[in-house]
């Protein structure tokens, strides 16, 4: 028997209280707005909500920013032991977000932030509270806006097992060990991952270096063409019409319809994230332009500009699908789609392209000026030579079910599923 069996036998033989937040929290309240141009290296530590999606996982004791806490009109303030909620977020999977605070300096808390003070182990709430089940209750209580929102009172309603402090510790030291092997295993996967990248990089770069054969380039001839006119089909969102027009023609929804909405967000992350844009059969209708229905390239011409998407119809999750705003689609008749694709991401064409994106403010370029890069055109047969060698190693990269990011994948399900294990009980009274 383990020592968290004997523990659980000793404390809890008829099985685990499963509680409410609100039932042992001893007190709730909101941060207050810090800004970003008010974050510095010097003062009091301080954290602000995004900070909580991107930088903290379950605890931390030491705050990456700092602000002058003289010039914050309105303060409060986290201290060790402190459960701290991140109530806004622009997707649903990750609103409520959740971390504790175990460091010894009190800290000020930004906006957007809510502190629950409380009276157990603060490792063991942040674990209980990363579950599959607790992040599943942290999205019923949205808002619908253009972010989604949480509130004191929802949170209140979450429900975990709060088992005796002996058995929170118990697993906690559990937890620790294995989420420290996780990420020892993970960084060291992610380094073997970014040096087989960088090794694809350079493959692909001498691979379609033709006008160096002697570095490795594909020993080919070549026509270098415009991507007028090696294209047939070069557009975007709005060659639907005015910006009026498609206002009144196309409206987004957030439920299920008859098409969805693709942005190249989506196509980043693989259709993981699920907070899909959809939209009605008639709007579907209006966008004929960029319907999906046949294999292309997506590159965003606003914001991520550089990055390539070949985009095969079977490789979509919905029937109807068009192109959404801040990126352009090109399509050719002619040649090899999947060799335009990696061309388009070669140093050559990538440094063309930077050359017509604008640098002021947010990044962009227009489809007139796309029109006028060069890209080179070898032969059918050399087109899908090419793209024979540059798949099979980008399925050792990339590809979600092969490879290295496979084995990423399953090491992050396996500490996932061990977790939730671990924080399931027998309910006391059942």
């Amino acid at each position: 028997m383990s020592k968290l069996e004997e523990l659980i036998q000793q404390y809890c033989p008829d099985g685990v209280e499963y509680m409410k937040l609100g039932g042992f929290a001893t007190q709730w309240y909101r941060g207050a707005g810090i800004k970003k141009d008010e974050i510095g290296q010097e003062g009091i530590p301080c954290i602000r909500y995004g900070e909580i999606h991107t930088i903290y996982k379950i605890w931390f004791d030491k705050c990456v920013s700092h602000t002058d806490e003289t010039k914050q009109p309105s303060k409060k303030y986290a201290d060790y032991g402190d459960i701290l909620f991140a109530i806004t977020s622009e997707d649903i999977p990750f609103i409520g977000n959740s971390v504790a605070y175990m460091g010894k300096e009190r800290i000020m808390v930004g906006g957007d932030i809510v502190v629950m003070k409380h009276t157990q182990n603060p490792k063991y709430i942040s674990y209980a509270l990363s579950t599959i089940d607790a992040v599943s209750q942290k999205g019923k209580g949205k808002v619908k806006s253009k972010v989604v929102h949480t509130n004191v009172p929802s949170l209140k309603e979450i429900v975990i097992p709060v088992p005796p402090l002996p058995v929170q510790e118990e697993i906690v030291r559990i937890l620790d060990a294995f989420t420290e092997l996780q990420a020892e295993l993970q960084a060291e996967l992610q380094a073997e991952l970014q040096i087989r990248k960088q090794q694809y990089n350079y493959y692909l770069d001498n691979l379609l270096n033709f006008n160096n054969i002697n570095r490795g380039g594909y020993q080919a001839e070549v026509r270098w063409m415009k991507m007028s006119e090696v294209f047939e089909t070069i557009t975007d969102y709005t060659a639907a019409g005015s910006f009026k027009s498609i206002a009144e023609n196309v409206k987004y929804l957030k439920s299920p319809d008859y098409a969805m909405l693709i942005r190249t967000t989506d196509l980043k992350s693989r259709f993981r994230k699920g907070d899909f844009i959809y939209v009605s059969k008639s709007a579907f209708d209006y966008l004929w332009r960029v319907k999906m229905d046949k294999e292309c390239i997506v590159m965003p011409n606003v914001g991520n500009c550089g990055e390539i998407y070949y985009v095969h119809p079977n490789s979509l999750p919905y029937d109807n699908c068009a192109l959404a705003p801040n990126a352009i689609l090109v399509r050719s008749k002619l040649f090899n789609n999947k060799y335009l694709s990696y061309c388009l991401q070669v140093e050559c064409f990538q440094k063309q392209l930077a050359k017509i994106t604008s640098p002021v403010g947010q990044s962009k370029f227009n489809k007139t000026e796309l029109k006028k890069l060069l890209v080179p055109i070898p032969s059918l047969a050399d087109q899908q030579k090419i793209v024979d060698i540059l798949d099979r190693f980008d399925t050792l990269t990339t590809d979600l079910t092969q490879g290295l990011p496979a084995e990423i994948e399953k090491r992050r399900q396996q500490y996932e599923y061990y977790r939730d294990k671990l924080l399931t009980f027998k309910r006391k009274g059942a």
